[in-house]
């Protein structure tokens, strides 16, 4: 749980750096100040790219919108105060609004009909804003500058941002949070940091050069928020959340002169998919999957195919292994697995509602394992892993339900 906290939550390291670092950026020499310029723009080029490359759409369009409020900022200067004014007002509103309605979209593509439609979208709110701010008479929009809140403090902390817009921001935030805390996932927390960025950048009134690094910063860490999530796809099983197949042959690649592989089966898996249907089965393959990765003894766990697994021991004998396989077989048998009747209620009954106990069936789940290890007979991973199918096929063969070598 620790491990996945620091993971979904290290992009708002950022937000937390710039707070430290802004100072020393506006002290950065003048010779520098080409490139810092052209930084964000890299970065911002960069990531669309990869976005584009690996058909993400939601960060693609984070991305855009997070250029669009760079460019808005870079504008201030050369506009009037009031049209500034309201540009500042429009994105501070705009930018949260539309981060959180991505977070509805599917992934549907960049260059297709949906993503027509995001490109719409987003030039109609851009005409939309530079129609008003044309307007000769804009007092009716007043109301979105009222303080609704009187204290002294907050109105010293608004920073020339709204308090409508800090409301806005505040419950976009909010309900990323609650989304995140409840289906954690490395994109959400990546777009809340770089809002966190952009909301940083309106409010401190930064520099040219310090913006240009904040929104560079903001745009990389997206950028490594892809790779990170292109490379869960590809080496990640998404079922069983395990390293996949692929995982699996990039650590055998990387394996010295001793080692040990485990492959585990789990015992009569097809006829208890036939029995009981795939979505049973999915859950049988998660518990098990979810033992299989608690292995002690430095093994590195995966997913091979279907019902099959496999543990890796760098540096270990078949000795040193068998006690920790031993250990994740028990425990798989040990853990009680729990079929619900079909009739089982998709939601819960109301209080006071008598509702009839659907029926339950408690089944045992088990597994066989085989274990080989590296000598001059097997030379190599791909006999290893041969030979080690060979104890899986005879610990079947004994009757299942145990480790054979």
């Amino acid at each position: 749980m620790l491990k996945r906290m620091v993971f979904l939550f290290y992009p708002f390291l950022l937000p937390v750096l710039a707070v430290y670092t802004l100072p020393s950026l506006q002290r950065l020499s003048a010779d520098y100040q080409p490139l810092i310029e052209l930084f964000p723009y890299l970065a911002f080029g960069a990531g669309a790219l990869l976005a584009w490359r690996f058909n993400r759409s939601r960060v693609f369009f984070s991305l855009l919108l997070m250029l669009g409020l760079y460019l808005v900022i870079s504008l201030r200067p050369e506009v009037s105060a009031i049209t500034g004014r309201w540009l500042v007002l429009a994105v501070s509103l705009l930018l949260p609004l539309n981060l959180l309605l991505l977070s509805f979209f599917r992934e549907r593509g960049i260059f297709t009909s949906h993503g027509s439609i995001r490109f719409a979208f987003l030039a109609t709110q851009v005409l939309l804003v530079w129609w008003l701010i044309k307007q000769t008479n804009l007092d009716w929009l007043n109301w979105l500058e009222t303080s609704w809140l009187g204290f002294s403090w907050l109105v010293e902390q608004q920073q020339g941002i709204p308090q409508t817009a800090w409301f806005v921001c505040a419950l976009v935030v909010a309900w990323q949070v609650v989304r995140l805390l409840k289906r954690p996932c490395l994109v959400e927390s990546s777009v809340l940091a770089t809002l966190t960025v952009a909301m940083l950048a309106i409010t401190q009134n930064v520099d040219a050069g310090s913006s240009a690094v904040l929104f560079g910063l903001a745009a990389v860490l997206l950028v490594i928020t892809l790779v990170q999530e292109s490379y869960g796809m590809a080496y990640m099983d998404e079922l069983t959340g395990l390293p996949g197949r692929r995982a699996m042959m990039a650590t055998l690649m990387s394996l010295g002169n001793k080692y040990s592989i485990a492959m585990l089966d789990i015992d009569h898996f097809k006829k208890f998919n036939d029995t009981h249907g795939h979505d049973v089965g999915d859950q049988v393959l998660r518990m098990v999957a979810g033992k299989i990765g608690q292995v002690s003894g430095g093994g590195k766990p995966a997913r091979y195919g279907g019902e099959e697994f496999s543990v890796i021991f760098p540096g270990k004998s078949v000795t040193d292994v068998m006690a920790h396989l031993e250990v994740v077989r028990q425990h798989i048998e040990e853990s009680p697995f729990t079929i619900r009747g079909q009739n089982r209620p998709k939601k819960a009954p109301k209080k006071g509602v008598k509702t009839r106990k659907p029926a339950e069936k408690q089944v045992s789940v088990t597994v066989s394992i085989g274990v080989a290890e590296r000598s001059d007979k097997c030379t190599s991973p791909d006999t290893v892993m041969k030979a080690a199918d060979k104890a899986l096929y005879r610990a079947k063969g004994k009757g299942r339900n145990q480790v054979c070598k």
